[in-house]
């Protein structure tokens, strides 16, 4: 069976990552999922990006959260990856929703923590009719049991950290995950075992600094730890034919 390709931030490799032009590319790829980050502006719109800072994704400067939509929406995303990518804008999430109607599968990595952008999350996956395509992911426990609790539908994609970390781990019955995420240096031969023995798929990040022999090479190792897949920015070199790991 072969691996599940997730897209990191997008098709990151060759686009900028978290705009519309990297996820629509991951889905003309054939990515089984696209993953992207999601966060606020200071006036409550949700957008994508994964720092809490502009500087290394755009010619801005400053915290996302101090920004409303429109001072953000004047900035270039696209620049800082090359000449050919100037004009990018930072998408909001309506707007890549309705990109990813209609198509495949994805993951939101939801930074945020209050419940009023929660709500928003929820019901913006809900207008769009995309609840049974997306996953959402947290690095917060408290995020993760909220959501669970007010939106039982919602599949969650659960850092696999926060339910067998040993340290008051967040309980299985409590969100009911349909999918793991973590890193590559996380997965032990017990963590793996962990995943595998809850019949819940394991999607593990490879760092992005990896080439792709090395990103080839780490996911074929994880795969044979039980991993279900690898969540990468290099998601061509794994769907290229000859290459995806078998």
């Amino acid at each position: 069976m072969a691996l599940l390709v997730a897209a990191h931030r997008g098709a990151s490799d060759t686009l900028p990552e978290n705009t519309v032009v990297a996820v629509a590319d991951a889905i003309e790829l054939g990515c089984d999922y696209v993953e992207f980050d999601v966060r606020a502006t200071g006036d409550g719109r949700l957008v994508l990006m994964h720092d809490e800072r502009l500087e290394r994704t755009t010619d801005g400067a400053g915290r996302l959260a101090d920004k409303s939509l429109h001072q953000v929406r004047e900035l270039d995303a696209g620049a800082w990856m090359g000449e050919a990518h100037r004009g990018r804008k930072v998408p909001t999430l309506n707007e890549t929703l309705a990109v990813l109607r209609g198509t495949g599968r994805f993951i939101v990595d939801f930074k945020e923590t209050r419940a009023d952008l929660r709500e928003e999350l929820v019901l913006s996956l809900r207008a769009d009719d995309v609840l049974d395509k997306a996953y959402v992911s947290s690095p917060s426990a408290l995020v993760l049991e909220e959501l669970a609790r007010s939106a039982p539908d919602l599949q969650l994609a659960v850092p696999l950290r926060l339910v067998f970390s040993g340290a008051e781990p967040v309980a299985l019955e409590r969100l009911k995950p349909r999918m793991f995420l973590a890193r590559a240096a996380d997965v032990s031969e017990e963590a793996a075992a962990a995943a595998r023995s809850s019949g819940v798929p394991l999607l593990v990040t490879l760092p992005r600094d990896l080439d792709a022999p090395a990103s080839l090479s780490l996911a074929a190792r994880l795969e044979r730890l039980g991993a279900s897949g690898v969540l990468t920015a290099r998601a061509r070199i794994f769907l290229q034919k000859g290459l995806r790991i078998l």
